[in-house]
């Protein structure tokens, strides 16, 4: 069985955002299982969320930025997504007062350092990601990939 991970407690930070160069506060919070890592814009209102989805992604110059379907932009987040990764954390609320995330030093070192300030927990639940319950065959021109059923 796979375990989720998610952070035990709330770490709050203060950056500047590196386009803007505004003061940034970002809250990091637990997040429920299966909630997977979500953006939330507390300084609109209404407050807006943003899924971490490659159709998200809708901007890639200078920054990697997440629009949603109304044009909301969220920039400067692949530090930030990348330490998430690097820390195995699969569900995780973000939340930021600005259009962008801080840069804080420019790497995603200080980002691991907020997760483990916050302590990672992990769940027991299998992670739909990596069950297959049949036979998937996806063909491309003259080349196809199989993936065969999970057997547990």
């Amino acid at each position: 069985m796979i375990k989720q991970r998610a952070i035990a407690q709330v770490v709050k930070a203060i950056g500047i955002g590196l386009h803007k160069g505004e003061k940034v506060t970002i809250t990091l919070r637990p997040a429920s299982a299966n909630t997977g890592i979500v953006f939330r814009r507390v300084d609109l209102d209404p407050v807006v969320d943003f899924e971490t989805t490659p159709e998200a992604v809708g901007d890639t110059q200078l920054c990697t930025c997440l629009i949603d379907k109304d044009g909301v932009r969220l920039s400067t987040t692949e530090h930030l997504i990348a330490a998430v990764a690097a820390m195995g954390i699969d569900n995780l609320i973000v939340e930021l007062d600005s259009s962008e995330v801080p840069i804080m030093d420019g790497s995603a070192l200080p980002f691991i350092y907020y997760y483990k300030k916050a302590a990672l927990k992990s769940k027991m639940l299998l992670n739909a990601l990596f069950v297959k319950k049949k036979k998937v065959t996806e063909l491309r021109g003259r080349s196809s990939e199989t993936a065969k059923a999970h057997r547990g």
